[in-house]
C-alpha cells in the first residue's frame, strides 16, 4: 500500500477487496461500524483533522502525533496514510485497539503506528513524547 496518499486517492486506495477484508476483522465485524464506508471515513478524518493541522504546522517524519481514544484507529490510520509523521494510537479497549491494528495492517501500515493500551488517567506515554495530541469524542 502506498503511503502519503492525497485526499483524492482514498477511493483508489480502498478497493472493494480491502473494504471487505476490513469488514471481516474480528471484533470490528461485530460492531455497529462494520458496514462503514472506509474511504469516506478516511476522507472525513483527513479533511477535519489532518489538513487543518497541516495548515498550522509542517508535519515531518520527526513529528509525533498521538491519538488518545483511538477506537478503531481511523485518525491514526489517516495520519499514517497522508503524512510522514510517527503515530501513536492509544485506547483503553484492548480488543478494539487490536482490531484497529489489524485494519492498519490490511492497509499496509503495520510499521507506521505504535498501538498502546491505556486511558486518559494513565497514558502509556512519556511527558512531552508527542508534538501533537488528539483526543476526539472521548470525554
Amino acid at each position: 500500500m502506498a503511503q502519503h496518499a492525497t485526499k483524492t486517492d482514498f477511493d483508489t486506495l480502498i478497493s472493494q477487496s480491502i473494504a471487505d477484508a476490513i469488514a471481516e476483522v474480528p471484533y470490528f465485524n461485530q460492531s455497529m461500524y462494520s458496514a462503514l464506508d472506509v474511504a469516506r471515513t478516511l476522507k472525513f478524518y483527513n479533511d477535519r483533522y489532518v489538513k487543518q493541522l497541516a495548515d498550522f504546522t509542517d508535519i515531518t517524519a520527526d513529528t509525533i502525533i498521538m491519538d488518545v481514544g483511538a477506537g478503531y484507529g481511523w485518525l491514526a490510520i489517516t495520519f499514517a496514510l497522508v503524512t510522514p509523521a510517527k503515530v501513536i494510537a492509544i485506547d483503553i479497549d484492548e480488543p478494539r485497539l487490536m482490531a484497529a491494528k489489524k485494519i492498519a495492517a490490511i492497509l499496509g501500515l503495520q510499521d507506521r503506528i505504535d498501538w498502546r493500551v491505556g486511558g486518559l488517567g494513565s497514558l502509556p506515554a512519556k511527558a512531552g513524547e508527542a508534538d501533537v495530541t488528539y483526543c476526539v469524542e472521548v470525554l
